[in-house]
């Protein structure tokens, strides 16, 4: 069986943090993110995180790299990270890391969240206009 853990829109909250957590509890959650099969990191950068929340996004990369699969979404590219986790010094050697055996993907185009929303407006206006 695989185990999968999700982090779904990635932010300091979901991440264990030194000054509200006990070690241990920090330890055990880290070893999880560490040594599930598959992690997927989802929404990295739909909020700013602070260089704490880098630290720990570095901490369960490092821990993973060359081990365990990751997989990222983002809605920002790499170069702009810096604004995702400002003042954040490890995320040359973060980005370093996810990237080396990456396969990465960009998709380009319009959300189809929007598009759907789109054609759902459409449909009541159709709908307005006919009655």
């Amino acid at each position: 069986m695989i185990r999968i853990s999700l982090l779904t829109r990635f932010r300091p909250t979901r991440c264990p943090r030194p000054h509200s957590h006990s070690v241990i509890r920090r330890r055990r959650k880290l070893r999880i993110y560490a040594n599930v099969e598959l992690l997927c990191l989802d929404e990295v950068g739909y909020l700013s995180c602070d260089d704490k929340a880098a630290d720990l996004l570095y901490e369960v990369v490092n821990r993973r790299y060359e081990r365990k699969s990751l997989i990222v979404t983002t809605n920002r590219p790499f170069q702009q990270w810096n604004e995702v986790f400002p003042n954040a010094t490890c995320i040359a050697t973060l980005l370093d890391r996810l990237l080396h055996h990456a396969d990465a993907t960009v998709l380009e185009g319009d959300s189809y969240r929007y598009r759907e929303a789109e054609i759902e407006k459409n449909a009541r206006q159709r709908r307005s206009s006919k009655s």
